[in-house]
């Protein structure tokens, strides 16, 4: 059994395979054989790496539609299926990271945002 590596502080992943499938396959536990969770990960979804081992990891969810939680393969034979963010293991999370919409406040702010910049222009 491969070596476990406990995870990055807010090392972030992007699912970037399984677009024609509707996301990639989730299990329920790290054994490729473990039972596979109701719904895939959605393409374009960011998760936080929990635990990896080898070429599966544990996430959260962070971003996007699929399981809150799961495990899942990094890769597909030579074939990318989520890739690290670069630099994601040394910031922290933007503050919009781990909700799945922003609040009304935060959509307030960037409204009145845009509208001073207009307003510049």
């Amino acid at each position: 059994m491969a070596p476990s590596v406990p995870a990055s502080r807010n090392c972030i992943w992007e699912v970037v395979g399984g677009a024609d499938r509707g996301g990639i396959i989730v299990r329920l536990g790290q054994d490729l054989a473990s039972p596979q969770a109701s719904s895939r990960l959605e393409t374009g979804s960011l998760v936080e790496e929990l635990l990896l081992v080898a070429d599966r990891l544990e996430y959260r969810l962070l971003v996007g539609t699929g399981p809150e939680q799961g495990w899942v393969s990094t890769r597909l034979k030579e074939k990318l299926l989520l890739t690290k963010l670069e630099g994601s293991e040394k910031s922290p999370l933007p503050p919009h990271i781990g909700r799945t919409h922003p609040p009304a406040a935060d959509q307030h702010q960037q409204q009145q945002q845009q509208q001073q910049q207009q307003q510049q222009q």
